[in-house]
């Protein structure tokens, strides 16, 4: 704690000897009052965060000294100005006063860096002593011997301890033996407990998978986008309702999604309604099957019913080889006429 004191401090303690003529001041020595008691020798103050603790000795009758004891005791005047004194502490801003008081005697309630400002009497037989010195101080948190604030924290040898025994998310619980120290958790839940809070934790349950993937898999696990009933991770058709999940060419892709939902190679479209090319009313199918196995579809194969992979057409006449019952190219003749021969 900071200790105040006035200018007749004797080492660390501020000595308060009776006011002659109006609290006007006076030396310890001095001679005691027409009342013959003079005020609490060695009156101090020491601030403290947000409070005051005043001590004293012993008061003096003139010819010896002695303790507050029956019938006996003390006064403390106060008020937030200078001047306050027992005739005028009641008109003072923040003027209070203490009757009948015992040292140490701590005034707690006050405003950090606000200044009060103190007196102190001493009263035998119901007569009043003359006053002590005035004491103005500040209360606010203490300052360590790092010269830092030790309000929150204590240090030792100047070393701050404040990240150890300090209280960082709030909880009530100090950071030393805190679980979360950063995340409030009163209640320092720890489900697996490896030592760290569930409320910090990344894998609180401790089955070696972060909780925020098991909650990213809960989420996909549990979703219908479609909404048929049949979660999407199960669903052939995640994104067209089917609740009946028909798959006809069992390729693990729903009828209602499927494109070729009997597995035949030509698409469904195409398969099931034969499309009308020509003005006179010609309906063919588009043939998109492979007939001839060769791998090559029928709407592109040179020969349909004879596999050829190779699409070889030696006369360029869009018959393949394998089909064509002419395919060799006979030389030239004078007039310019090609003709084709049997192989």
């Amino acid at each position: 704690m900071r200790k105040y004191l006035s200018t007749l401090a004797l080492s660390s303690m501020i000595l308060i000897s009776a006011c002659s003529g109006g609290g006007s001041g006076g030396s310890p020595d001095a001679a005691a009052s027409e009342t013959g008691l003079t005020a609490p020798s060695d009156m101090a103050i020491e601030s403290g965060d947000g409070m005051v603790t005043v001590t004293w000795g012993a008061a003096s009758t003139g010819r010896v000294l002695e303790r507050a004891s029956d019938g006996s005791y003390y006064n403390l005047y106060m008020a937030s100005t200078p001047g306050v004194s027992a005739a005028s502490w009641s008109s003072l801003p923040g003027g209070m006063m203490h009757e009948d008081i015992s040292s140490p005697f701590i005034h707690e309630g006050l405003t950090n860096d606000e200044t009060y400002c103190f007196r102190m009497t001493y009263v035998l037989d119901d007569v009043e002593s003359d006053e002590s010195n005035e004491i103005c101080i500040a209360p606010g948190p203490v300052a360590d011997s790092s010269g830092g604030d030790s309000g929150d924290s204590s240090g030792i040898g100047g070393i701050d301890l404040s990240p150890l025994v300090g209280d960082s998310d709030d909880d009530g619980i100090i950071n030393l033996l805190d679980n979360c120290p950063t995340v409030s958790n009163a209640d320092q839940a720890d489900a697996d407990s490896d030592g760290q809070g569930d409320a910090c934790d990344p894998d609180a349950d401790g089955d070696g998978v972060a909780d925020s993937l098991v909650d990213s898999l809960a989420e996909y696990l549990a979703l219908d986008t479609d909404g048929d009933g049949v979660k999407d991770f199960l669903d052939n058709c995640p994104t067209v309702s089917n609740t009946d999940q028909a798959d006809a060419d069992s390729d693990d892709k729903g009828d209602v999604c499927d494109p070729d939902a009997d597995g035949d190679g030509v698409w469904d479209g195409i398969d099931l309604g034969l499309i009308d090319v020509s003005d006179f009313g010609i309906i063919v199918d588009l043939g998109l099957a492979d007939s001839d196995g060769d791998g090559v579809n029928d709407l592109v194969d040179n020969c349909i019913n004879d596999a050829n992979a190779d699409q070889a057409d030696t006369d360029g006449d869009g018959i393949g080889n394998a089909c064509d019952a002419f395919s060799i190219i006979i030389p030239e003749i004078d007039w310019g006429i090609i003709l084709p021969l049997s192989p």
